[in-house]
């Protein structure tokens, strides 16, 4: 059974521009966004996604990683793999946010992808306590404060 890390390795050498977006880049970012990117330089200058990531990496085991969630081990996977890929690692992040606590969860990045296509990527809820909660809340009320902190 093919994954989104079978796609990233098979198509990983192709730029958008050769071949554009896809449901599967859509969930690259979106994983990738459950990563906590507050121990980099995310926010400098616009950094690309390699160098985000590689220090990122050097920051965080998949163990300490892992622990916070099934979302976080498979992004934390997934950057591995994104980083060494031609069609992902020069892509520039900026505009990153992680604020969580017990009353919301709520985390955001925009991916530079080419001059005219910008992709901004929202963490959802996981297994932690805040997102039990929030899916509560979701079910319940609208907006939430995760629709708040987004606008």
């Amino acid at each position: 059974m093919a994954n989104a890390l079978d796609y990233v390795e098979k198509f990983g050498h192709l730029k958008f521009e050769q071949k554009g977006f896809t449901d599967v880049d859509n969930l690259v970012f979106s994983l990738l966004s459950y990563l906590d990117f507050s121990n980099t330089r995310i926010n400098e200058d616009t950094l690309t996604l390699e160098e985000v990531g590689r220090e990122f990496l050097m920051h965080n085991t998949f163990k300490e990683v892992s622990k916070k969630g099934v979302a976080q081990a498979g992004a934390y996977r997934m950057l591995e793999k994104v980083i060494d890929a031609d069609r992902y690692r020069k892509i520039r992040v900026s505009d990153y946010i992680y604020n969580t606590n017990t009353r919301m969860m709520f985390s955001a990045v925009i991916f530079h992808l080419t001059k005219n296509l910008d992709y901004i990527a929202f963490e959802g809820t996981d297994e932690m306590i805040s997102g039990g909660r929030e899916d509560f809340e979701l079910a319940h009320y609208l907006p939430v404060r995760s629709h708040i902190e987004a606008v």
